[in-house]
């Protein structure tokens, strides 16, 4: 079983690494890092969690959104 954790969510140490590395990449500008990230923010709210897999599916669901989000601005 995953090992327990107790803790608040926040998708800003997922979201900023990989839309940093899409800027370094040249797949968006570097005024749209903050925009990108302000919008994970926005659409995916922090939260407690409990477990490492909560953690996890958080996580995986900010990313998704960054790349979603890279995508529409490239």
């Amino acid at each position: 079983a995953p090992p327990e954790i107790r803790g608040e969510f926040s998708p800003i140490p997922t979201s900023l690494p990989a839309t940093v590395a899409s800027f370094l990449d040249g797949a968006i500008g570097f005024l749209d890092i903050t925009a990108v990230v302000e919008e994970t923010l926005a659409q995916v709210q922090g939260c407690p969690v409990g477990s490492f897999d909560d953690f996890a599916e958080l996580d995986s669901a900010a990313r998704k959104l960054a790349q979603t989000l890279v995508k529409s601005r490239s």
